[in-house]
């Protein structure tokens, strides 16, 4: 049994690097951020003349503000329930409104990380 059997890339080639190529060519990899391994690295930027790393930096300041904000909204709920021992429907229309405003609130987030893939000229 060969080790090609089962592979889905069963064609190698080798490429030889001084120690200096070597280190510039791993630093590229790790700074280009995407690929698990080398191989992948290389097979992209072979194929396709490039590899594009496009940051899309979180606005995690204020994600944290809104979801705090919401989630002291739920324990006030939570609270209102506990104190009477049981719930009222507005209780499951307030919390329904709040799951609302958290998946909103999660998607201009995906959104606006779409857009600036978008405008990066990046393209699969």
């Amino acid at each position: 049994m060969s080790w090609r059997d089962g592979r889905s890339r069963p064609v190698v080639r080798k490429v030889y690097f001084t120690e200096q190529e070597w280190g510039k060519a791993c630093a590229l990899w790790r700074a280009g951020g995407g690929h698990r391994t080398f191989s992948a690295h290389a097979r992209e930027l072979l194929m396709w003349g490039s590899v594009r790393r496009v940051v899309i930096p979180a606005d995690t300041d204020r994600l944290a503000h809104e979801v705090a904000r919401i989630g002291v909204n739920v324990n006030q709920v939570a609270h209102r329930v506990n104190a009477r021992g049981h719930r009222e429907p507005g209780d499951v229309q307030e919390m329904e409104s709040l799951l609302r405003e958290t998946v909103g609130i999660l998607s201009r987030i995906c959104k606006d990380a779409q857009d600036r893939i978008e405008g990066s000229g990046w393209q699969s």
